[in-house]
């Protein structure tokens, strides 16, 4: 992985490093209190969305 390729896709995804932080903290937030009910299937789809994305820049 080039840290080109990282920083374009955080860019493109999120804007800045620091949105890209403040939504990686919200999902482990997410994931410390997910019970049925507790979060919006569009919340969780995006927590996903977000974790997918990242892996697949990592890989």
């Amino acid at each position: 992985m080039e840290k080109q390729t990282l920083s374009e896709w955080i860019t493109e995804a999120y804007g800045s490093p620091a949105a890209l932080n403040k939504q990686l903290n919200h999902v482990i937030f997410m994931l410390h209190f997910l019970q049925e009910d507790t979060f919006t299937s569009r919340e969780i789809q995006d927590a996903a969305e977000l974790l997918k994305g990242l892996g697949e820049v990592l890989e």
